[in-house]
């Protein structure tokens, strides 16, 4: 990719920020929630294409699946809503609230991400250019494999000491049971499967790859099964990803058709999570799956933001503080730390609970008692802690973040791996809170700079013969 000049760069920069400004003001001083639909669609639209055609960023690259996730999260009910094109009748929440404000922070936080991602879009042409050859690293691949077969043991521990081998039971039935019963087993497998199967591909070989994609299809249609559409789909995402990477592109067409199979399978996932976990099958035959559903059901994080932004007043802003919990995450939960089911017992401390749990306990204490979520949203976040200054600082942030980190991962499988360990999670934070990303991101880059260490950083002052078992350490972590 060509550098842009610094003249081109100013010149950019001051259309988006007339852009930019205009858009925004016209949604606060219009006030009308279907005009200003219209026009956070329109800005995401031109973000997108300016980041794709202009900044010539690949559809799968980081910066551009981060933006499409948090447009189809935070627009794609409202803009479909707007243009006439869908009518959100199983959604009597959305009728009285009041969307105007919100689509003019979810605006203000595109416009941000487009600046962040300008300015790391600079550091491009001081990487290397890709290899053709396939990026692999067989110390990588062995030791991250092994952490796959743990992860995958602990779930199945974790899943046996939660749920047994019953299959009677619902989605919230099992969503309410994992946060009363001792669910460690489950949690630390949640975060330790990502892990591995992000650092084993980075380091796979063709052949490998293969073997790793059958593993990931079973899990992902596992959790599909389970309901939990997150955690199989943002998995799936990462991984397209880094097969482009690795060269392993998928076609036009294959891209096509996961896309279709992911707008149906959100509906479809929802049409069974209400029925008990041997009948979902049969109900799925019968359930009308609509694209649009889908995307209408991923919109719904709008709705974080209206709240947030309804509640939460500049005298009420948590200064960074919820940032600050979220790192203590971070710490393993020993057993002197770790009480199942101790959200009822917080419900009078709203303050203490993650942004998540907040949303619930003040819009809907009845969820919050049955344990069920209603997840959050990356925008509000940055809102309830520093208000519009936060959003745009954040979002700035998270633009540069990943332009700058798309361009290291194709220095070799190592910076590869590190550079999916904190996509995946951040994806989370998309309709959620920054607690889901500091463990699985903290966890994941310690582990990766662990395998480093040992098997590249202390060899390179050995000397290399060729034909020796030294000579075939891999290409290091792209540092030196």
């Amino acid at each position: 990719m060509k550098k842009p000049t610094l003249r081109s760069l100013g010149i950019q920069f001051g259309l988006w920020i007339v852009t930019g400004s205009v858009a925004v003001a016209l949604i606060f001083l219009y006030k009308d929630d279907r005009f200003s639909g219209i026009i956070a669609g329109v800005v995401f639209a031109g973000v997108f294409l300016f980041t794709k055609y202009v900044l010539r960023f690949d559809v799968l690259s980081a910066p551009l699946l981060y933006l499409g996730m948090l447009g189809l999260f935070h627009l794609g009910l409202v803009v479909p809503w707007a243009l006439g094109l869908y009518d959100p009748w199983q959604m009597p929440f959305f009728y009285y609230a009041e969307l105007t404000p919100a689509l003019g922070l979810i605006t203000l936080a595109v416009l941000c991400y487009q600046f962040g991602v300008m300015l790391g879009a600079r550091r491009q042409s001081l990487m290397p250019p890709r290899k053709a050859s396939l990026p692999q690293d067989r110390n990588l691949f062995r030791c991250s494999i092994g952490l796959l077969i743990l992860g995958i043991v602990m779930y199945a521990v974790g899943h046996y000491l939660v749920f047994g081998w019953r299959l009677d039971i619902t989605y919230l039935d099992t969503f309410a049971l994992v946060q009363q019963a001792d669910s460690r087993w489950l949690g630390l497998a949640g975060v330790l499967i990502p892990i591995a199967t992000y650092a084993a591909l980075a380091g796979a070989s063709r052949t490998q790859t293969m073997v790793l994609l059958g593993l990931v299809a079973a899990w992902v249609t596992w959790q599909l099964y389970l309901g939990s559409r997150g955690h199989g789909l943002i998995l799936a995402a990462v991984v397209v990803y880094l097969l482009a990477k690795k060269g392993l592109r998928p076609s036009r067409g294959l891209q096509l058709v996961l896309i279709g199979l992911v707008l149906f399978s959100i509906p479809a996932v929802k049409a069974i999570r209400n029925e008990l976990g041997s009948r979902r099958l049969q109900a799925l035959s019968g359930a009308s799956l609509k694209p649009l559903d889908g995307i209408a059901e991923m919109g719904g994080s709008v709705i974080a933001v209206v709240q947030t932004h309804r509640l939460v007043d500049s005298s009420q802003y948590r200064h960074g503080l919820t940032y600050v919990h979220a790192l203590s995450s971070i710490i393993p939960q020993v057993p002197w730390r770790y009480k199942p089911g101790e959200r009822l017992a917080t419900m009078e401390r709203r303050s203490e609970l993650s942004p998540a749990l907040w949303l619930v306990w003040e819009t809907s204490p009845g969820t919050g008692k049955g344990y069920g979520g209603l997840g959050f949203s990356s925008v509000a976040e940055a809102y309830m802690n520093f208000g519009f200054v936060g959003v745009c600082l954040i979002f700035l942030g998270f633009g540069y973040l990943l332009a700058f980190l798309d361009a290291l991962s194709a220095r070799g499988p190592y910076l590869m791996a590190a550079q999916a360990i904190v996509l995946g999670p951040l994806l989370w934070t998309v309709r959620n809170d920054f607690s889901v990303f500091v463990r699985s991101a903290g966890w994941g880059l310690a582990y990766i700079l662990v395998v480093w260490l040992v098997f590249v950083r202390s060899r390179r002052g050995t000397r290399v013969v060729a034909g020796s078992r030294a000579s075939s350490r891999g290409p290091g972590l792209g540092l030196g």
